[in-house]
């Protein structure tokens, strides 16, 4: 297809949707469905060639529109690093559960390069090199006191046909130098649930730096190198 100067096209219109795509994956934009409630088709998915029959039928998800918000072609920040420092994160705290109607994720974490979005992806594996197309995505774009996300995914947003794969739940997360660091978890639906159930607290260290020994029946003076067993290594940490 060749567009003219003033708008016009010639020739096959059937790859645009296809053209479009590859383009995407050129921006960094992960492969992802629509929700099942969402009566359109997302452009990072397969069936992307509607888009010649229809054009209003064809969107980018949420968590795609944000990953291109810290893109460098659109992002407005000046005279910013993009993509030269590869940035992490540390999951401080962590909770994963489900009821009857939704999939929750609370999480509280720090990070090398400020975190604006964190998107979450639903991946039904249905085969070894499905390539995620099938991947549901949702997107947390509030960041509560700049660490922490809550967020309520229904169930009924994830395809009937797919409950019967196992699944990878991903969290990515997007740092503003338009780069993005990820943790991933496993699970399958057992009776129409998914049987994932996370709790990881923070934890909070003590100084124990000033911390003395009182007393101690026994210790290794020799033998076990100029540190280890002695008794004040009970506080060392390790």
């Amino acid at each position: 297809m060749n567009t003219r100067r003033n708008g016009t096209q010639e020739g096959s219109t059937n790859w645009i949707g296809g053209t479009m795509h590859e383009i995407g994956d050129v921006l960094n934009l992960p492969h992802n469905k629509q929700k099942a409630s969402e009566n359109w088709i997302s452009l990072m998915s397969r069936r992307n060639h509607e888009y010649n029959k229809n054009q209003e039928n064809v969107h980018l998800t949420k968590a795609s529109a944000v990953t291109l918000n810290n893109n460098q072609v659109f992002n407005e920040l000046k005279a910013f690093n993009y993509y030269t420092e590869i940035p992490t994160h540390k999951i401080k705290s962590l909770r994963i559960f489900v009821d009857n109607t939704n999939l929750y994720i609370n999480s509280k974490f720090d990070a090398s390069i400020e975190i604006n979005d964190v998107n979450i992806y639903n991946d039904p594996k249905t085969s070894s090199n499905d390539g995620n197309y099938n991947s549901i995505s949702w997107a947390a774009t509030t960041i509560i006191n700049n660490d922490s996300i809550s967020l309520v995914m229904p169930l009924s947003d994830i395809n009937e046909d797919y409950k019967a794969y196992p699944f990878e739940l991903k969290l990515l997360f997007c740092h503003i130098n338009g780069n993005s660091s990820y943790q991933n978890f496993q699970y399958q639906f057992i009776n129409n649930k998914p049987d994932i159930d996370l709790n990881v607290f923070e934890v909070l260290e003590i100084d124990k730096s000033d911390w003395p020994v009182h007393n101690f029946s026994s210790e290794e003076t020799i033998g076990e190198g100029a540190n280890n067993g002695h008794a004040i290594q009970a506080a060392d940490n390790n």
